[in-house]
């Protein structure tokens, strides 16, 4: 398997299992979109750091430089999400 097929698959993966965030709000009428989103954001950061200290790589959080940058893209993030699970819903 080449890289770029590899990379073209990964992409597709990601992009179907993207796509299917709908039926799954089908199934959490009941809850708010705000807290949709932050268990969202929870276990997606609980997965990366259980990850990461498998691997031992917990080093790589430190944040150096580019705080505000990332501050702002993950205000951004939220901004995104907030606004797409709206639209489906």
């Amino acid at each position: 398997m080449t890289d770029t097929f590899k990379h073209h698959l990964e992409l597709l993966i990601a992009c179907v299992i993207y796509g299917t965030v709908g039926i799954y709000m089908q199934q959490l009428e009941d809850m708010s979109i705000g807290s949709i989103i932050f268990y969202r954001i929870f276990f997606g950061l609980t997965a990366l750091l259980f990850y990461l200290s498998i691997t031992r790589n917990l080093g790589q959080l430190a944040l150096k430089r580019k705080k505000k940058y990332l501050l702002l893209l993950g205000i951004l993030y939220v901004l995104q999400m907030f606004s797409y699970y709206s639209a489906i819903r």
